[in-house]
């Protein structure tokens, strides 16, 4: 078992919940839902997103089956929207963009010679499938779309693969008689091309201009002693013919359509296939999920690989929307490239990684710290918005506090940092190890931007878990819930130690991954082990393990009214209560709260209450837990409490109450040693009372 455990991914909650333990980090928000009771109990229940009413399988009937089909609609419906831009590499940066029926042309064009490679390259006779080898640009995305309208099956590496990995790939990939790349890893392709003997032809995607075509050719020289031909994607293209009715051989939705490798972190890279109709589920699972922050005028900035599948999703899923994507220079990298890029582009979304982001982090740090007018008015920001927003409770009214600090106390360092990527920036994605929460902290706050987190693999396709914009403040150092279209599960790792019910309260375990998008094998992969140890029934190991902490093993629960609540986060707010010493919240269609006062303040309000009562004398007050009016009078309290502090919406309000005398304690098994709650104890000890109190119903609370 502890072969697969490839590395440990911090899926949730905040860095000291784990009372010291650094291997694992809590996951779970309020968008998962458990679906399925677990039957074993070495695993946990099987969650899904919220956001469906059912489990979500198949695409509906009117999407589009394919990418190819998405392209082809939004190309009959934004024709001239810009869709695809590369930066330049002069002073000052410009954009050049493709429209959408731009691209179409092209693809038609450089399509329609693929047929004919096989002639006249003398190709080996073989099922057509090539290899995209490159970082992302235009180009890619055409080659991308034209494989898939004339059934070419296309093998996508990463571009960063040192000469050992190629070699050694050189089994996995030697079926591919074509490789597309960029004209940097031409050279690495041509060096360990006498491992690759099918390889008859390299299409360089870079375009070759006065700067680059004496370089081109001494490599085009070099593959042809190596009896290869190296050609230019644009010479291709040019001999194409542009036709109004292209003669379009696409795959069939079900057919093997692409091969996403992994990056190979701690084995070599394996190849997962996957077929058309999978990356259109994948990207509907996106748009659901995303449906309210995404819109035709959304502008992307780009410079993940799409080997990786997560970032080839975000491309199809703003393709279906009418969006834009600009893309990062290929000549000079680096972090300033990136800023120079995006002042000139003014993105919306920008899609990276945490070592970019905590790139950035230092750098403004590194400013903070020198520059002593800046640090002054940066301690003050920390004192007057970071601080209150963390120490107090971010209702509407701080919201707006802490916008008014920002915006005019503070706008010129404020200013200074937001408009290092352009003045439209506001969502950054960040998928895979989550930021930590310091970084995303200070991100969000001088850069004015909300960060999204979220976890993904190559086997899973598209993006699993994810927190949403609205939740970000309240998810810092997690990957959120589950996405339309997936289920999860924890399964125990007793060799280390990890398991789904812990004696300590939590749910640890290995995350098992399953849904249409799923990949179900390794591609070309002869070790049949390799496949039965990742792949089971339908699940997929990961190998990486989770933390159902604090929202786990069926807190989410539907209403009679068809709302799903947290009960978690409504005890926490309850429990702020002055009058409140403890409460639980069990599933109920009804929300009911189980409250043991805070006697110290709960008796003055008693005797306040009760004052013209004759029969109250201060020493009888458990007698009047069970009264009427005072349970009515108790709810209405509290929950004119809640909605001053406009926290909880009014679905989330209780609708009854029980008082109960004597504290929830570690002896009758109600909490844990941390004296968090035990549910399932919780729900035992208390079963009777919550059948008597089905047949007496509180009062609706008056507000």
């Amino acid at each position: 078992m502890t072969s697969i455990i490839k590395s440990i991914i911090n899926l949730n909650g905040k860095e000291d919940s784990l009372d010291g333990d650094d291997n694992v980090k809590p996951i779970g928000r309020v968008l998962s839902i458990p679906v399925e009771i677990s039957k074993n109990s070495n695993s946990s229940d099987i969650y899904a997103s919220a956001l469906c009413q059912t489990r979500l399988r198949e695409l509906p009937l009117n999407y589009p089956k394919t990418p190819l089909q998405i392209f082809l609609q939004s190309v009959h419906k934004f024709p001239n929207k810009p869709f695809l831009g590369k930066s330049s590499f002069d002073t000052p940066v410009q954009f050049t963009w493709q429209t959408y029926r731009e691209l179409y042309n092209r693809v038609i064009k450089f399509g329609s010679q693929l047929p004919t490679l096989v002639r006249q390259y003398n190709l080996p006779k073989r099922n057509n499938q090539l290899v995209i080898l490159g970082r992302p640009e235009p180009n890619w995305i055409l080659v991308d779309l034209a494989c898939q309208a004339y059934s070419w099956r296309t093998l996508t590496l990463f571009e960063n693969f040192s000469f050992s990995v190629l070699q050694n790939l050189s089994t996995t990939i030697n079926d591919c008689s074509v490789i597309v790349s960029d004209l940097k890893r031409v050279a690495s392709i041509l060096t360990v091309s006498d491992n690759l003997s099918n390889v008859k032809l390299i299409i360089c995607m870079t375009q070759i201009d006065k700067y680059n075509k004496l370089h081109f050719a001494h490599l085009a020289e070099w593959a042809k002693q190596k009896g290869i031909s190296l050609v230019s994607l644009q010479d291709l293209e040019s001999r194409g013919k542009l036709t109004s009715n292209p003669n379009f051989k696409a795959f069939d939705p079900k057919e093997i359509s692409t091969v996403g490798f992994t990056q190979g972190t701690t084995d070599l890279p394996k190849g997962v296939q996957f077929t058309g109709y999978q990356l259109a589920f994948s990207t509907y699972s996106t748009s659901l999920h995303f449906k309210n922050y995404y819109t035709e005028s959304s502008v992307e900035y780009s410079h993940l690989s799409y080997a990786n599948l997560n970032a080839r999703i975000g491309l199809y899923h703003l393709m279906s929307i009418g969006g834009s994507v600009g893309y990062y220079s290929h000549r000079e990298e680096g972090l300033g490239r990136m800023q120079i890029d995006c002042k000139q582009l003014a993105p919306t979304h920008l899609r990276t990684t945490t070592k970019t982001l905590e790139q950035i982090y230092t750098q403004i740090t590194n400013i903070i710290q020198l520059d002593k007018v800046i640090h002054q008015q940066y301690k003050k920001l920390l004192e007057y918005t970071l601080n209150y927003r963390l120490n107090s409770q971010d209702n509407g009214t701080n919201q707006e506090l802490k916008t008014y600090l920002v915006g005019k106390l503070f706008s010129a360092l404020t200013l200074k940092f937001q408009f290092w990527f352009g003045y439209r920036l506001k969502y950054i994605f960040c998928i895979g190890a989550p930021v930590s929460p310091k970084v995303q902290q200070l991100l969000e706050l001088l850069m004015n931007v909300t960060i999204i987190q979220g976890y993904t693999t190559t086997e899973t396709c598209g993006i699993v878990l994810c927190t949403q914009f609205e939740d970000s403040k309240d998810c810092y150092g997690t990957t959120g819930g589950v996405i339309p279209g997936y289920e999860v599960k924890l399964v125990d790792v007793p060799d280390l130690g990890y398991f789904v019910n812990g004696e300590d309260g939590t749910s640890r375990g290995e995350l098992w991954v399953r849904g249409t998008s799923v990949g179900t094998q390794y591609f070309n992969t002869k070790n049949s082990i390799l496949n039965e140890v990742s792949f089971s029934n339908g699940w997929y190991k990961t190998g990486d393990i989770a933390e159902i902490n604090p929202y786990k093993r069926a807190n989410f629960f539907q209403l009679k009214d068809g709302l799903y609540v947290t009960p978690e986060k409504i005890e926490k707010e309850y429990q702020k209560s002055h009058l409140i010493n403890q409460i639980y919240i069990p599933q109920s269609a009804t929300l009911t709260g189980i409250i043991v006062p805070n006697y110290t303040e709960f008796t003055p309000w008693l005797q306040y209450t009760m004052s013209g009562d004759t029969q109250f004398n201060g020493d009888n007050i458990v007698d009047y837990l069970k009264d009427p009016e005072v349970l009515s009078k108790f709810l209405d309290k509290i929950n004119s409490s809640m909605v001053s502090m406009k926290i909880l919406k009014p679905y989330e309000l209780l609708n009854k109450i029980v008082l109960v005398r004597d504290k929830f304690e570690t002896l009758d098994g109600t909490v844990s040693p941390t004296f968090k709650l035990k549910r399932s104890g919780l729900f035992k000890h208390f079963s009777k009372l919550l059948e008597i109190n089905k047949e007496h119903e509180n009062p609706e609370p008056k507000l």
